[in-house]
């Protein structure tokens, strides 16, 4: 039983974890370039929503490389949903970020609808 619970267990965090979207249901046009600039050690914000949405939302499908920070978070001063980016101490360079936005029609699936990939310039 004990073996059982932890072949369970295993199984529910590697499918919690996992961050590989289908990147099939992305029309091409319906991916974004974006290009960032920041001083190495600095925080950079991007704006990705406003207000708070009730089905789907945003995750990062590709960290960049040489991060200290890298994540999605609510600015409840800004009331806005923000990318947040920090190099490691003393990088510089560009480094690319995939983020994805999931938007439910109306019925329970969530479907794919826009690609975000941020090309950051550290300097």
């Amino acid at each position: 039983m004990k073996t059982l619970s932890i072949f369970i267990f295993t199984i529910l965090i590697m499918t919690a974890c996992n961050n590989n979207k289908d990147r099939s249901k992305i029309d091409s046009e319906n991916i974004d370039q974006v290009s960032l600039e920041v001083p190495s050690g600095e925080t950079l914000r991007y704006q990705l929503a406003t207000g708070i949405a009730t089905e789907g939302g945003f995750s990062i499908s590709s960290q960049p490389k040489n991060y200290s920070v890298s994540k999605i978070e609510w600015n409840n001063s800004e009331n806005q949903l923000e990318y947040i980016y920090q190099s490691k101490e003393g990088f510089t360079g560009k480094v690319n970020v995939e983020i994805i936005e999931e938007i439910s029609i109306g019925d329970s699936e969530n479907n794919t609808q826009r690609m975000l990939n941020i090309t950051i310039e550290v300097k």
